[in-house]
């Protein structure tokens, strides 16, 4: 039998926090006749039950202390137990020694900084034998179905960054040279990057940055694109001195905290540039705002149907193989269908502006494909090093963060990492993007994501091998669908789980009990009869009764439900081929001439609402304002409280807004980069003087 022993929570308030001990007792496992087997005690037997130390809030008003509930604690009285003290939460499912582990990293991180070219040598070193099996790997169907899938997703985004790059830099830039620019580097970066299955394409703060580099050449009356060449020139040297001097692995200090405000003003940027367009549409229309209201219907209309497609997946319509067509190819058939009803003849005469792109294949204005870069003063030349240190700051972040969630373990890469040759590689690629004027190109992580998507093979995640930490093997159920992690031993796995065999009148508490903490009731019988555990909030080491702890391998947060990635095809052919074809695209400039700008400011909506569904930062924002009931148990808030969560996300907040400021006033929009690498080094520095190291392991989280 199993008892729990409570205090009596009567004389508590609601919300209110009362230790109390207890006491799991395992029911022995028994033969076909009733006896116990293997000498294990009987149903007779005394056994010494472990007691726990725990906590209980109450949150039953009619429970609380003077009210008219007071007394005894019935059955199914609504209470909620944590432990007793702040457990030490780690990041999500890792090992037990993850803390160390970690700290070896970052010290073998700064072992290779300052020795010239070690940090690549060694990368290369790890790539090379893989090199030919790079390619190889990649000759099987699943590469085509990869390619022709990634094609669409990825030349949505380059033409409409495309499109309005053209009018916030007066059509200096365009579609021609984003798609030659994004095709070519993606080329270029399939063949000598470390991680190939990392995607470079164009990104909205790279744009946020030519256009407050643009605006900071018309203040001082420079030309544009030589100005930009030099830029970019002296932010190729810093990134290939970065990488040469082993400092690309730094990146893995850089932790959620720096990418949430990061994909946050990258949200805001993509939404802004949208709404900017269409509100000035309403103002220099004049009196006849019938084109301007024509337009943002249009971009509605555009990211409605866009966000409706790519959820497709989860539809109950049709079958699987039909919904995930629809959600892969959703962007591009609305850019068609929108693009098609605002060609009908009724709407034709209304002044619905396109996409502007020359007649043949031509970069903008006529120009030769290398800029003059002398034309440009010598003092200017020199003072290009400022503003190149900046955009290095922003793609050195924007960068290797894509690599490293490439790189992450639930992806199950076998090849090895190679920070220091990615940003070597990315480097190079700025360098001649500099010198011919071509837009410049960084990780993209969406793109990265569904590029890894397509080439992963998926497996049922409900029966999949862990260990626990004396290193018997487990059984893992549930693992990266989102539902609770259960472990039960391979030795022993008809053994109930000790909670299902509670009495209703506590099963309550020990389903909370066990959301929080981890629990192996039956390793104080000294064997391992059942092992039964399950993993604390937020993945933390789950700690059970008699000090053992259950390790999970990591689940994969793009798996589809239910499934996770259990191998990867790493290869180079399929970013190869597919930036290949998108550097084809440009003879597809005549179709794209019908294309509707409201279209591409809905495209941007679009994608503004995606980054921001998957920002745990304004995600933290909306959460603080909701029912703690309505909260999950491992939700932050639960676990230290509304004003602790608050006041971290309250210092996110403050450095949204001072990099949202910098950006939109045109002195110092170049500037705003420089926030962005000051975020490493205020959760680096200053928040651990703020925060308790176990606050922040809830809080934070590697990236």
């Amino acid at each position: 039998g199993n008892e729990v022993n409570a205090t009596d929570v009567s004389s508590s308030r609601v919300g209110e926090s009362v230790p109390v001990s207890v006491a799991l007792v395992a029911g022995p496992e028994v033969d076909s006749s009733g006896a116990a087997k293997g000498g294990v005690p009987g149903p007779g037997s005394e056994v010494q039950p472990p007691v726990v130390s725990i906590t209980v809030v109450n949150t039953d008003p009619g429970l609380q202390a003077g009210g008219a509930g007071t007394g005894p604690a019935e059955a199914g009285a609504k209470v909620e137990a944590a432990p007793a003290e702040a457990p030490s939460v780690a990041p999500p499912v890792v090992l037990a020694e993850a803390g160390a582990a970690k700290e070896a990293q970052l010290r073998e991180a700064v072992a290779t900084l300052g020795r010239p070219f070690l940090g690549v040598r060694q990368d290369l070193a790890r790539r090379a034998p893989f090199y030919a099996s790079d390619w190889r790997d990649g000759l099987q169907p699943k590469t085509l179905s990869a390619v022709l899938l990634l094609y669409v997703a990825c030349l949505a985004p380059t033409v409409s960054f495309g499109g309005l790059t053209s009018v916030v830099l007066n059509a200096q830039m365009g579609v021609p040279e984003f798609l030659i620019s994004h095709g070519l580097s993606g080329m270029i970066y399939a063949c000598i990057s470390g991680q190939p299955m990392t995607f470079i394409a164009p990104t909205g703060l790279t744009m946020a940055f030519t256009a407050a580099l643009y605006r900071f050449t018309e203040l001082s009356s420079l030309p544009f694109l030589a100005t930009y060449g030099w830029v970019g020139l002296w932010t190729s040297g810093l990134l290939t001195f970065t990488a040469v001097g082993g400092g690309a692995k730094l990146i893995k200090f850089a932790t959620t905290f720096t990418d949430d405000v990061f994909n946050a003003l990258l949200a805001l940027n993509f939404l802004w540039q949208a709404v900017k367009a269409l509100g000035l549409g309403f103002i220099l229309s004049g009196p006849d705002k019938t084109s301007s209201f024509l337009a943002l219907n249009l971009a509605l209309l555009t990211c409605y149907a866009s966000l409706n497609l790519s959820e497709a997946r989860r539809s109950k319509f049709f079958n699987k193989p039909i919904r995930e067509g629809i959600s892969d190819f959703g962007p591009i058939l609305v850019i068609a269908a929108v693009s098609l009803v605002a060609s009908l003849p009724a709407l034709q005469g209304l002044g619905i502006s396109t996409l502007s792109v020359p007649a043949g294949l031509q970069l903008a204005g006529g120009r030769d494909l290398l800029l003059p870069l002398l034309s440009v003063p010598v003092w200017a030349r020199w003072c290009a090093a400022l503003p190149g240190l900046l955009l290095a700051v922003l793609f050195y972040l924007d960068h290797l963060i894509s690599v490293r969630v490439v790189n992450a373990p639930r992806h199950r890469m076998t090849k090895g990492e190679a920070y220091n040759q990615d940003l070597l590689a990315l480097g190079l690629i700025v360098g001649l993007q500099s010198m011919c004027g071509l837009p410049w190109m960084c990780g993209a992580t969406v793109q990265s994501l569904n590029h890894i998507r397509a080439m992963a093979s998926y497996g049922d995640a409900k029966s999949e091998k862990g260990t626990l930490a004396d290193g018997s093997p487990c059984l893992v159920e549930g693992a990266g669908n989102g539902t609770e992690v259960g472990c039960s031993s391979l030795t022993a796995e008809s053994a109930r789980p000790v909670w299902e065999r509670l009495g209703t009148a506590t099963t309550a508490m020990v389903r909370a009990f066990k959301e929080a903490w981890a629990v192996n009731a039956t390793s104080a019988l000294g064997e391992r009869n059942s092992g039964d555990c399950t993993s604390g909030p937020a993945g933390a080491p789950a700690e059970g009764v008699g000090g053992r702890e259950v390790v999970v391998p990591p689940s994969s947060a793009e798996g589809r439900q239910g499934l996770e990635i259990v191998s990867m095809v790493e290869t180079r052919l399929s970013g190869f081929l597919l930036h290949a074809l998108i550097a084809g695209s440009v003879f597809l400039l005549p179709a794209l001439e019908f294309v509707p700008m409201p279209v591409i400011y809905g495209i941007f909506l679009y994608l503004g609402t995606r980054v921001l569904k998957g920002n745990e930062f304004l995600g933290r924002v909306k959460a603080i304002f909701y029912d703690e009931a309505q909260l999950p148990p491992s939700s932050p808030i639960i676990l230290l409280g509304r004003k602790k969560v608050a006041f971290y996300i309250g210092i996110q907040g403050f450095c949204l807004g001072l990099l949202w400021t910098l950006k939109s006033f045109k002195p110092t929009a170049i500037l705003f980069p420089s926030v962005i690498g000051g975020l490493v080094l205020t959760r680096r520095f200053l928040l651990p003087r703020v925060f308790k190291k176990e606050e922040l392991e809830v809080l934070d989280a590697e990236i």
